[in-house]
């Protein structure tokens, strides 16, 4: 598996990652569109929005931070399973990869 990132979806500028507060981001340095990988599972996403899970749907969420957007996937542990759907994962890694 590469390291290398594909060229942003946006503008085809070169992307970038670091971590950033334990978390990934990934940001372009042409046009400045970021994202944060993933919130893994709708509890840790909940926690950090001080929110309910219940109000949290998988995929890109409307909130931010700053101008990363937030992406919750479900989450890998045995206690989700009837939650699981490796879709929103794939389609996570081609949004990154």
């Amino acid at each position: 598996m590469s390291n290398e990132l594909k060229p942003c979806p946006f503008c085809g500028g070169i992307a970038e990652y670091e971590a950033v507060n334990k978390k990934w981001l990934v940001e372009c340095q042409v046009c400045v569109i970021s994202t944060s990988v993933p919130m893994h599972g709708k509890k840790a996403a909940a926690v950090y929005l001080n929110t309910k899970t219940k109000y949290l749907p998988y995929g890109f969420l409307p909130q931010t931070i700053g101008k990363t957007k937030l992406f919750v996937a479900p989450s890998t542990s045995g206690s989700a399973r009837r939650f699981w759907d490796e879709n929103y994962w794939f389609n996570l890694k081609q949004i990154i990869n």
